[in-house]
């Protein structure tokens, strides 16, 4: 038999007195409901204690839900729940008795007071599902559209939270990541990245212009400068603008240097092209600075955050943070714009006053891809059907690791904008 108690909690009760009406109750289910239990919830609940067959969870019934209620049982600490519709419901038409989820509605209890808020739409109930059963378009609908809240019939979770790691500094880790450390010395670097881009190529991955780069430089160092025509035409390149391309030619001469097989004239144009590199790379800094000057007052390279700045930017490569048919990439344009604004230890100018993100620098790129995978499909599915840039911000703001992020990607997959509100 469950140990099943029903209440109302429709005044501000000490704990000490609910835990004698229902004292298991409070034991296996305090983690989540002790705000609960300090903040009396609007509706009447029938809540059942899953203790007593060993599983450290609830079942809440209700003849009516509330969004603060809600909040308050599920969202703060962002359980996963189980949602039950009510029979011969819309919901339940649309999907089905039950779907796995957390709550996605991006509550804030002062606008919640408010009923006159522009976020005044408390009677729908949104979920992020990733239950495989449902379409791509029906998890992106009952996402971001959701469902009525008088639908909902019953939930059950598990009080589990895992709280946030965090550095010393008290900067969140990003988690599940693991390192492995292996020995890679004996690998042919290049032979690996030709193979890897070509197979990329071949089955249908349209490859970024530094990719194609890449490709056909380190092909030409290979191969001793020489390649097969139809191999640049298919790149978009010619044998004029491949000689005259700086990306393609220092990758064609790194290359040869792993294989020490450079001569003092290819050394020397080495040391030229990534010299190019480094005033293209003061180009992109000194824009970013002219953005955060304050009035008429320039900015200058002489502090300690603008030459930590241009010695990242010096060494940045730009990479792929997203792969699959369409792939996600930020360049040196990019990592700019993200950290000079929401990196605190990098901010400068009129930078200073916008938001930060909890992250350090070192873990930026991590971040990034954990948030981009977190929406995979609904990228794909964006791509697949439009030609526009992908946004996500205010309600449909992704949410991952208790923050909301806010990004924007161009239609050829640049990440453009990203950070924390």
């Amino acid at each position: 038999m469950l140990s099943r108690s029903v209440f109302s909690l429709e005044k501000n009760l000490p704990i000490a007195a609910l835990s004698q009406q229902v004292p298991r109750l409070v034991i296996t289910w305090r983690s989540s409901i002790e705000v609960v239990l300090e903040n009396a919830l609007i509706g009447t609940y029938e809540i059942t204690d899953l203790h007593s067959i060993g599983i450290p969870g609830v079942e809440v019934a209700g003849r009516e839900f509330h969004l603060r209620d809600l909040h308050e049982m599920i969202g703060i600490e962002r359980n996963m729940t189980c949602f039950m519709f009510r029979h011969n419901s819309k919901a339940e038409t649309d999907y089905g008795h039950m779907v796995t989820g957390v709550l996605f509605n991006k509550v804030d209890m002062g606008e919640l007071a408010n009923s006159n808020s522009a976020y005044n739409d408390l009677a729908i109930l949104r979920i992020d599902c990733r239950d495989p059963a449902l379409t791509v378009q029906q998890r992106k609908t009952l996402k971001y559209k959701g469902v009525a809240i008088k639908d909902l019939f019953k939930i059950s979770y598990a009080t589990f939270n895992h709280q946030p790691l965090r550095h010393p500094t008290g900067k969140k880790i990003v988690p599940n990541i693991v390192l492995v450390e292996a020995d890679f010395s004996k690998l042919d670097a290049q032979k690996l990245l030709v193979n890897y881009l070509v197979m990329k190529h071949n089955g249908g991955t349209a490859l970024i212009d530094y990719e194609k780069e890449d490709l056909v430089g380190t092909m030409l160092g290979m191969r001793n400068n020489t390649i097969n025509s139809r191999i640049l035409e298919t790149f978009g390149f010619t044998v004029k603008s491949a000689s005259e391309n700086v990306n393609i030619q220092l990758a064609s001469l790194n290359a040869k240097a792993a294989r020490n097989a450079l001569t003092k004239e290819e050394l020397e144009a080495k040391a030229s092209y990534e010299f190019v590199k480094q005033v293209a790379a003061l180009g992109a800094v000194c824009a970013e600075f002219e953005r955060a000057k304050l009035g008429d007052r320039s900015l200058t390279l002489d502090s300690d955050a603008a030459k930590r700045i241009l010695a990242n930017a010096i060494g940045f490569n730009p990479s792929v943070i997203l792969h699959g048919k369409k792939q996600v990439f930020w360049d040196l344009q990019s990592y700019l714009h993200i950290v000079m604004r929401h990196i605190d230890a990098y901010q400068i100018g009129n930078f200073k006053g916008k938001t930060v993100l909890p992250y350090e620098l070192t873990d930026l790129k991590d971040l990034i891809k954990k948030v981009l995978d977190s929406i995979r499909e609904e990228l794909a599915l964006h791509f697949a059907t439009n030609s526009g840039e992908f946004v996500r911000s205010g309600r449909m703001a992704v949410l991952f690791n208790g923050d909301y992020f806010i990004l924007r990607i161009d239609p050829n997959g640049r990440l453009s904008q990203f950070y924390s509100p």
